[in-house]
């Protein structure tokens, strides 16, 4: 099965941010998706996170603390869900095209959802423990 990690940045009026995927990503190219990837070889769920984290964005661990907040299986994909709270908006990112942020129902309207974030983001709002992290 598939390994992978995903981390909501939550903002201090409880928007979350995403990032816009440019054309020619792998995955959901266009589409809005939380921050992360796969695990590699050996590599524990924390230890992935930080390093997508820092990769996407280049938000440093001691900048976030990242708080582990599910783990829920997606077709054949295993994906470990952190929270982590950020002070604003990044205005650059370093992988797809830019962050945006918007609130949890804005999300839940939206068409342009990848099938991951879709998927966390329903399961967030089912259990509103998760964005109270």
């Amino acid at each position: 099965m598939e390994r992978i990690v995903t981390t909501i940045l939550k903002l201090p009026d409880n928007k979350l941010v995403l990032q816009r995927r440019d054309n020619k990503a792998p995955s959901s190219p266009n589409l809005l998706t939380f921050f992360g990837g796969h695990r590699e070889e050996g590599e524990s769920a924390l230890a992935s996170a930080i390093r997508e984290l820092y990769e996407e964005t280049k938000l440093e661990f001691s900048e976030v603390q990242l708080t582990h907040i599910a783990t829920i299986t997606i077709n054949q994909m295993l994906v470990d869900v952190f929270i982590a709270n950020i002070d604003n908006v990044m205005t650059v990112v370093y992988e797809g095209l830019r962050a945006e942020s918007y609130s949890v129902d804005e999300l839940l309207l939206r068409k342009d959802l990848s099938p991951v974030a879709a998927i966390v983001l329903r399961n967030a709002r089912k259990d509103k423990q998760w964005l109270l992290a």
